[in-house]
């Protein structure tokens, strides 16, 4: 130790001008507990020499830098600075000394002691020729002491001098950065004195600290805002839902003001997640769209991110600060939208009712099949399908959805599924339809090509494709935006439409039948009578002929007149004959006319 102080104080004889020095929070203290050490330093504040000093002030350590800065006078100016370790000191810019000073953590005025401790400088021949020396009290650098009955390593004094002029002046950067980042002493001797919160803003990347400041918060805070994301509720629920538990009951002791809470809740399983927090006494709001990024305030801090912490994942960076310019600004921003949204429970009672309808815009078609594959699987009762066209059939099976669609089906859910059809490959699509039985297909034998594809789900959610190319034979190429709406009025509407389009297939096809019945109807009924109409012709002609030969060959008027009689009705017959073959021939278009 007494060469280290040595070397301290053959520095200090020799500054002349200026000594910037560096401190951690336990070197001002050695200064003024060691006897010696502080007629030193009272010698060189009162040589007329500037001194700079950066260190750390806390709470420990006050008492002590406010004697330092009375000793200094006016040649001396103190500055604060969070975290400093290690101790450095740079005299008349040119001469660099570092100091471990040993074990510091329990100074006090027996450190003067010297007894026992020994000194050894090292590589005196590099001092002289490069200009850096280096001392320690003991070979080693290291020693073992015993405190309350464990044996710890503790680093000895040591000392480290350079007149290297690039080196210095590095050293001497570097401490002129610190000096700008670092405060007044004044000013933290004020916050400590009178229990400022020192003004701090800072983005934290690490998972341990982004806990403990999500923690602190709530802990400190005696009220809370917050706007978020479902899925920053749920990032609480998952992780803090404990530290918010304990902040409900201060409020209900009415040792805290509450905790307000703003998110867009959507569907039913992010209205099951804010029930939870309402059950413990948050008061939660709605609106349509929270805006980014989402922050907890309370009255002493801020926390923000502009991550979504989707299903509750745990954010990667937090900006954390305490700044009354950041906490009054977001809580105007909260203070606004707490007037627009709407109070949770009845939102809420909107959703299980139905009323409400939540609309999504996809505008990526991978996503969007991602999306309607999801939708598909969660279906609890009847998925319905409108696709766009005969090509949508074949998108579709081509892509796998059929084949989902029919394991879904095999489940118990009801799947129908309603085809455009042009009558171009009715066979073929047939045939693929044999290949998912527990599908029910209906064709809408009827042309109606359309623009869009529609898939409603459990009568509550609807998907809508806007179908930019049909001709396409890939669905990321004939895609173009989704439609996501989610509320049983909406879905009934799409439902309505499903279901007539349903009924009219059947009524066609009721009709196709009827149809064809009456063609083999009429056909039979052709057929007879070009069958009787020739059978009647048949006869005819002998009848007519032996008339004729019997008029000519009897003498007796009578029996003329009766032949008469006969041939006029045979020939009545005759035409009436060739008038129903000449009919059938005009409808089966095979008359000719001469």
């Amino acid at each position: 130790m007494d060469n280290i102080l040595a070397k301290a104080y053959e520095r200090w004889a020799l500054t002349k001008f200026r000594i910037d020095s560096y401190l951690d929070k336990l070197h001002p203290i050695m200064l003024l507990t060691t006897e010696p050490v502080k007629q030193e330093v009272l010698r060189l504040a009162n040589s007329g020499v500037k001194s700079r000093t950066i260190t750390e002030i806390t709470e420990d350590n006050i008492s002590y830098v406010k004697e330092l800065i009375k000793m200094a006078g006016d040649n001396g100016a103190f500055r604060h600075l969070d975290n400093v370790t290690g101790n450095f000191s740079i005299s008349d810019g040119n001469i660099y000394q570092s100091q471990i000073m040993g074990d510091l953590s329990h100074p006090s005025t027996k450190r003067n002691s010297t007894n026992n401790i020994k000194s050894n400088s090292i590589n005196q021949n590099t001092q002289d020729e490069q200009g850096i020396s280096s001392s320690s009290s003991s070979s080693s650098g290291e020693k073992k002491s015993r405190s309350e009955g464990a044996t710890r390593i503790v680093a000895e004094p040591q000392s480290i001098t350079s007149t290297i002029k690039a080196f210095v002046d590095q050293q001497q950067y570097i401490f002129e950065m610190m000096w700008d980042k670092a405060i007044p002493a004044d000013q933290k001797i004020k916050e400590i004195e009178e229990g400022i919160e020192p003004i701090k803003t800072e983005v934290l990347e690490d998972e341990q600290e982004i806990l403990k400041k999500i923690i602190e918060l709530a802990k400190r805070s005696h009220e809370m805002s917050i706007c978020s994301t479902t899925g920053g509720m749920q990032l609480i629920y998952n992780n803090f839902f404990e530290v918010y538990k304990d902040v409900t009951k201060k409020y209900k002791n009415g040792k805290h003001k509450g905790i307000r809470w703003i998110v867009s809740i959507k569907n039913k399983n992010e209205a099951k997640l804010v029930t939870l927090f309402l059950s413990e006494g948050i008061k939660v709001r709605h609106v349509n769209n929270v805006p980014l990024p989402s922050f907890a305030l309370s009255d002493k801090m801020l926390n923000s991110t502009i991550e979504k912490m989707e299903d509750g994942k745990m954010v990667t960076s937090l900006l954390s600060s305490n700044d009354v310019l950041y906490l009054n600004h977001y809580n105007a921003i909260f203070k606004e939208l707490w007037k627009t949204g709407i109070d949770a429970k009845s939102h809420i009672k909107d959703i299980e009712d139905g009323r409400f309808i939540n609309v999504d815009i996809i505008l990526n078609p991978k996503e969007s099949l991602k999306f309607v594959s999801e939708l598909n699987m969660s279906a609890k009762k009847e998925i319905l399908i409108i696709l766009s066209s005969e090509n949508g059939f074949y998108r579709t099976q081509k892509f796998g959805g059929f084949n989902l669609l029919n394991e879904t089906a095999s489940r118990g859910i009801k799947v129908k599924i309603l085809i455009p059809s042009g009558f171009n490959y009715e066979a073929k699509m047939d045939q693929i339809k044999l290949n998912y039985p527990c599908i029910e297909f209906r064709n809408m034998e009827f042309s109606l090509q359309m623009a869009i594809g529609i898939t409603v789900v459990d009568r509550e959610k609807s998907m809508i494709f806007e179908i930019k190319d049909d001709s396409k034979n890939n669905f990321l190429d004939a895609l173009g935006l989704a439609i996501h709406i989610e509320g049983k009025s909406a879905a009934l509407s799409y439902l309505s439409i499903f279901n007539s389009l349903w009924d009219q297939t059947e009524m066609y096809q009721q009709l196709k039948d009827t149809h064809d019945q009456l063609l083999i109807h009429e056909r039979m009924q052709k057929e007879f009578i070009e069958t009787a109409a020739h059978e009647l012709r048949t006869p005819i002609q002998p009848i007519l002929g032996i008339t004729e030969f019997l008029n000519n060959s009897i003498k007796d008027n009578k029996q003329k007149e009766l032949l008469t009689v006969i041939s006029r009705n045979a020939q009545r017959l005759k035409k009436l004959s060739e008038d129903i073959l000449d009919i059938t021939r005009i409808e089966s278009k095979s008359l000719n006319l001469e």
